[in-house]
């Protein structure tokens, strides 16, 4: 189990193959917020035996120097397969969290659909 960062357009196609997604949770519409000056691509990925599960978001630089982490406009938010429970969905969290901290991104904001 781990956390991979993905911010190439190959590696984010593949990781999104068999996890139930839509365009919002893409590449292309992240790279699409990127030309329109929204922030940086990230594509948090966690894999375990149990299951996957992925975050998609934009990091930007805020005027004070630190950083935050927001979705593209429409629902992108946590995806996961179809096999993952509660404890691989908390295994993310602290993973992302880690890695949040590590890079110094205050906040994240993410919409989804229930």
């Amino acid at each position: 189990m781990s956390l991979t960062i993905i911010d190439t357009p190959n590696d984010w196609r593949d990781a999104l193959t068999g996890l139930r997604h839509d365009w919002y949770h893409t590449w292309d519409a992240h790279q699409l917020a990127q030309d329109a000056g929204e922030g940086e691509p990230v594509l948090l990925l966690y894999a375990s035996q149990q299951a996957t599960l992925a975050l998609p978001l934009l990091i930007r630089e805020l005027d004070n120097g630190e950083k935050d982490g927001t979705s593209v406009y429409g629902y992108s938010g946590l995806i996961a397969s179809s096999t993952a429970t509660q404890e691989s969905v908390s295994k993310f969290m602290e993973c992302a969290h880690a890695w949040l901290l590590e890079h110094k991104i205050i906040a994240v904001f993410s919409r989804s659909l229930a």
